[in-house]
């Protein structure tokens, strides 16, 4: 009876004796999982041996150069916004924010987080609005708003001047696209027209206002079929001065990028990205063309790149769209998310990437450079079938490029 009692007794001991051990081991277990994985996270797993130091990672660019956050967001603004501009259209000294919809234009200022419109002008015809700009037509010190608008599948487009706290039009009904061209003697109003066969047709040229209606002044030197909303001019290097009259930069709808270098009498292609850049959902239903043998009903309205100089450096600005299901189902894309991408011309190198924005959710249907800040309109949640019912202003602060970030190549 002792030694079974003794047995019993050795036997609840050991059972305690092995729950101990159990608990022990589970959190020796437990606290070398945390400390392995705290030693992970911190990068300061010894992967050496004796006593040599902790091998250093190779320090990563910093997001910061390569991707830019954006530093104000508005509020959700309701309709859709196809292009923004700013401008003193009040003779104030400030520029306002100018937008536009398919039917209004709306003249505004950033107030508590609000895009608050305090000018507007809508219109009941067949016009669409597809591309928005400013300009002093009339030297008076105020801008007008050019508005490029496209009616049963024709441009017909028109500018406004505000006149007694009211915008009017400055002229109406010109069969011309228009845009409005930075050069570095200050802005110039350019245009294309159209024909039966093609939506933008014939030479660019730099428009005049005699009062009645734009007539050409000068024309343009382009590649052949450059299109009005494709295309941006490069500086010239100064060791190719000698060579080389015009830098060209065009984006085709969403294709590669490319550059064209014109030397005598014809541009020839000197470098062309590997990537696809734009890739527009501004699609303006033509149907009304087919009776003029005219085989695309719908129209895309590209979104011209931009070039700026910061430093000695030329940046090229694009947009850059996800558009899995483009050429599907007609022209109309189905617009997931968009960037704005940044490239930077290092010799023998091309363009490489320099930086760009966040990727933000909605199609970037717009944007503008001011004072070193990036300004883009975003539609939210789009729609192959649909325009978006609301949009918002991004503001993104544009990063210093005078260093050198060990660009990749793009």
């Amino acid at each position: 009876m002792k030694i079974g009692k003794k047995h019993r007794c050795t036997g609840n001991h050991r059972s305690g004796i092995s729950s101990v051990m159990k608990k022990l081991m589970g959190w020796a277990i437990l606290k070398t999982i945390f400390l392995v994985t705290a030693l992970l996270l911190t990068g300061a797993v010894y992967a050496g041996k004796g006593d040599e130091p902790p091998r250093k990672e190779k320090p990563k660019e910093s997001p910061s150069q390569e991707i830019i956050a954006h530093s104000w967001v508005s509020k959700k603004i309701q309709g859709a916004i196809w292009g923004i501009a700013f401008g003193d259209v009040d003779g104030d000294g400030s520029p306002e924010i100018i937008s536009l919809e398919r039917d209004a234009v709306h003249v505004g200022v950033i107030r508590d987080d609000k895009y608050q419109v305090t000018f507007t002008y809508e219109w009941r015809g067949l016009e669409e609005g597809v591309r928005l700009y400013t300009i002093d037509l009339d030297g008076n010190g105020t801008e007008e708003v050019i508005v490029s608008a496209v009616d049963r599948g024709r441009p017909s487009s028109f500018a406004l001047t505000l006149s007694d706290k009211i915008l009017k039009p400055f002229f109406e009904h010109q069969p011309w696209h228009l845009r409005v061209l930075d050069k570095p003697a200050g802005k110039v109003l350019i245009g294309q027209q159209w024909n039966t066969t093609d939506f933008f047709a014939g030479p660019i040229y730099e428009l005049a206002f005699n009062g009645k209606k734009l007539k050409h002044a000068q024309r343009l030197i382009l590649p052949r079929r450059t299109e009005l909303f494709d295309f941006a001019f490069l500086p010239i290097s100064p060791d190719d001065e000698d060579s080389v009259t015009e830098r060209v930069i065009r984006i085709e709808g969403n294709e590669p990028m490319k550059v064209y270098e014109r030397k005598g009498k014809r541009f020839k292609k000197e470098w062309s990205s590997g990537l696809r850049y734009d890739g527009s959902a501004n699609i303006i239903d033509a149907h009304e063309r087919e009776p003029l043998s005219i085989a695309e009903d719908e129209i895309a309205i590209d979104l011209e790149p931009e070039v700026i100089q910061m430093g000695e450096k030329s940046i090229i600005l694009a947009t850059r769209h996800d558009v899995p299901l483009m050429g599907i189902i007609g022209r109309r894309p189905l617009v997931h998310n968009g960037r704005i991408v940044a490239l930077q011309e290092e010799p023998s190198l091309g363009f490489v990437h320099a930086f760009e924005t966040e990727e933000v959710p909605g199609y970037i249907s717009d944007f503008i450079i001011k004072s070193k800040r990036l300004v883009a309109s975003v539609q939210v949640h789009p729609s192959m079938f649909y325009e978006s019912a609301e949009s918002i202003l991004l503001f993104f602060d544009m990063p210093d490029v005078s260093v050198d970030f060990s660009p990749k190549k793009e």
